[in-house]
């Protein structure tokens, strides 16, 4: 009679499969420093290196792994891993191993999508981008913009860059003449008609339904208008201005997004409606700014305005 001996789960295969999969796929001189003890959502921690030398860039990985196809291919995350991953400073991966196809998917943590569900205690992540050979130089890119960006400070000037040929059906080209004139004077802004090779950088995107803004390594901010011909192209081009306020200020520069701020108050009405009102009184009383009068006299001074109380909250 043959006895018992020990058996290796399937769960502890595919485990080790995706591990030896994933690095398969990364190139050879990344060192991938797999973590084995309770870790709190993160398998791995990935060095980059260049042609031999190391380059300071890093990021996390959680990987998952399924045995079975499902389209679409998701996974789902704890709301405290994902507060975890948004404390780190190194950008979270998360990759899906995909046994039956051989396939990789992933996405970036501080990529995802705007959730709109973000009191529940899971959040669903849907895979989109699967695994090629120009992911690596793909993630490159990403993890130095991710360090750039939360460092700003020490990469200016800015580049922004205006992109898209329409804006609600209408020739976007007023809107961004509107958006050079609102930046026009700050020594470390520069305007420019197509994206830049080198990260950080801003992109303004128009397109028929929205406006994305996305500093470089961090998530987008998208703006709609629900009646863009109640607006001047002024009031919308100060709500952008005030979109990439609040992406370098949260991203180390203070100073140029305060500047940013003193420039949007005045026309933009985006900035009060959005819910960040005492988040740029609180930036703008820091610099002493006078445009802080401005803002309680549009708000609290106004009776019965519905964000008024919110304009003294610092």
């Amino acid at each position: 009679m043959k006895p018992h001996l020990p058996q290796r789960s399937s769960s502890h295969q595919l485990e080790s499969w995706s591990k030896a999969r994933f690095g398969m796929a990364v190139p050879s001189e990344w060192v991938v420093r797999w973590i084995d003890h309770d870790d709190y959502g993160i398998d791995a921690r990935i060095e980059l290196f260049e042609s031999g030398e190391t380059t300071g860039f890093e990021f996390a990985l959680q990987l998952k792994s399924t045995a079975t196809t499902r389209s679409p291919h998701f996974t789902t995350i704890k709301r405290q891993t994902l507060n975890y991953w948004a404390s780190l400073n190194l950008p979270v991966l998360v990759i899906l191993a995909d046994q039956a196809t051989d396939t990789l998917w992933y996405e970036w943590s501080h990529l995802l999508p705007f959730d709109e569900h973000s009191s529940r205690a899971t959040r669903r992540i849907t895979f989109v981008k699967s695994w090629n050979k120009g992911t690596p130089a793909e993630l490159y890119k990403e993890a130095q913009a991710h360090r750039f960006a939360r460092e700003l400070h020490r990469h200016l000037p800015l580049k922004v860059a205006a992109l898209g040929l329409s804006f609600y059906g209408e020739d976007s080209g007023p809107l961004f003449v509107a958006l050079r004139t609102a930046l026009r004077g700050l020594p470390d802004i520069q305007v420019v008609h197509s994206e830049p090779e080198d990260v950080p950088y801003i992109s303004v995107t128009s397109a028929d339904d929205a406006v994305r803004v996305r500093l470089t390594g961090d998530h987008s901010r998208s703006l709609t208008w629900g009646h863009p011909n109640e607006y001047s192209t002024t009031a919308a081009a100060a709500d952008i201005v005030t979109a990439i306020a609040f992406a370098v200020g949260e991203c180390g520069a203070e100073d140029l997004g305060g500047q940013l701020l003193e420039r949007a108050v005045p026309d933009s009405m985006m900035l009060i409606a959005a819910g960040r009102l005492s988040d740029a009184m609180a930036v703008l009383t820091r610099r002493n700014s006078w445009i802080a009068v401005e803002l309680i006299k549009k708000t609290y001074a106004v009776e019965n305005h519905p964000h008024g109380p919110e304009a003294l909250v610092v």
